[in-house]
């Protein structure tokens, strides 16, 4: 019934949603948004190294122990899982790793924190973009943790701090840290009370910020979830994409959400 659901949705978006090239669209910050990201599709050395890394990890054998991290989240859990399963899981695909990329690099976000490292696969994309800010990423598992960080290790980023812990712990702290604009990249628990509480502590930030959700519509509750967020009237600009959520605060402008097909 879920996929039947999703199907239907998915239908209806591409019938419906504004076009990619954003006729019509009189938010100048959409506008910008639309031709200076998601009308991006030049190629970088950086791009082919992380997709690379991603080649390596599906020819990889190797199993690791997930264990019950990332509740309510899109991986593996609960057993030994293969590695390669895991990047087909649990990575951003390269259409939205390049898509988080320009992001960054169009924003310029002073600071970056992202819940779910994983392998480190979007994390590359988003501290390549800008290697000036500094970003922080939470994973709850060690073992994938210290993957990650090998990984960066070989792209040579080093603007990125690891975190290894449980979001609900690490995020009010590192928020603590932070000034000037601000962008999350939300990817690592789907469950609708925690993605409303991991919400609710970002939006009390001061200052510009753009939060990127992805699997907006991975399950109900968290479409449920996604939906009553941008309701929210701190958000005063959200874009749906269909498969990620883009909500902005901190900005005084009229709210409005967009439908952007992509």
């Amino acid at each position: 019934m879920q996929r039947v659901n999703i199907l239907f949705q998915y239908l209806s978006y591409k019938l419906f949603a504004r076009h990619k090239h954003g006729h019509s669209i009189h938010s100048p910050l959409v506008y910008n948004m639309i031709k200076n990201v998601l009308n991006r599709y030049e190629t970088k050395p950086v791009f082919n190294q992380i997709e690379e890394l991603r080649k390596a990890y599906i020819r990889n054998g190797e199993t690791i122990s997930a264990g019950n991290y990332g509740a309510g989240s899109k991986r593996i859990r609960d057993r030994p899982v293969k590695i390669k399963d895991l990047i087909k899981t649990s990575a951003v695909s390269e259409k939205y790793g390049k898509m988080l990329h320009f992001f960054a690099l169009w924003y310029q976000p002073g600071f970056i924190i992202e819940l779910g490292t994983s392998l480190g696969i979007s994390t590359a994309y988003l501290a390549s973009a800008v290697p000036a800010a500094k970003i922080s990423t939470i994973e709850g598992n060690a073992k994938l943790a210290a993957i990650a960080c090998k990984n960066f290790q070989n792209l040579k980023l080093e603007n990125i701090e690891q975190v290894t812990g449980i979001f609900e712990t690490e995020l009010p702290e590192i928020l603590k840290t932070v000034s000037g604009k601000l962008m999350v990249f939300i990817d690592g628990d789907h469950r609708y009370e925690r993605l409303i509480s991991y919400y609710t502590r970002i939006s009390q930030y001061q200052s510009e910020c753009f939060m990127i959700f992805d699997d907006i519509r991975w399950s109900e509750e968290m479409h449920i979830a996604w939906k009553k967020i941008i309701s929210d009237n701190k958000i005063r600009i959200s874009v749906d994409l269909f498969f990620m959520g883009i909500a902005v605060t901190g900005i005084n402008v009229k709210k409005q959400h967009f439908v952007i097909k992509y």
